[in-house]
């Protein structure tokens, strides 16, 4: 989700040649489709089962991250964050249903917490590198 804004400091605008807003509308697009599957991916999670689910949207989100090395213009980068977006929302969403069912209530919260402060920990690993 952030690795966008190192792209505009590390001169992303000028590579893209992006004009305007097109920046803005890149950092706004991850969101919409993120929003929208959050739910669906959630009961396609149900249907097929975290062991497949999981770590096929942790396989696309990966694959996008890295993709975006490659986009050449605005338009393929609107199509990596679009897919980011659906990615993230399927693995953050289906992450929460996965740990209810594996935890008790009273365990759930600390171990939600440790799981999500890892991403935060893995962003900070991200932007030192």
């Amino acid at each position: 989700r952030g690795g966008i804004v190192f792209g505009k400091v590390d001169g992303m605008e000028k590579h893209l040649k992006l004009k305007g807003t097109q920046y803005n509308t890149l950092m706004a697009l991850f969101y919409p489709t993120f929003l929208v599957f959050q739910i669906p991916l959630n009961f396609l999670c149900r249907k097929i089962g975290a062991r497949k689910h999981l770590p096929s949207m942790l396989l696309l989100a990966g694959t996008m991250s890295v993709g975006a090395m490659g986009a050449r213009n605005f338009q393929g980068m609107v199509a990596i964050r679009l897919l980011e977006g659906f990615a993230q929302a399927g693995f953050i969403s289906s992450l929460y249903f996965t740990f209810g069912l594996w935890y008790p209530r009273k365990y759930l919260a600390p171990r939600l917490g440790f799981a999500l402060s890892t991403s935060g920990l893995a962003g900070i690993l991200n932007n030192l590198v």
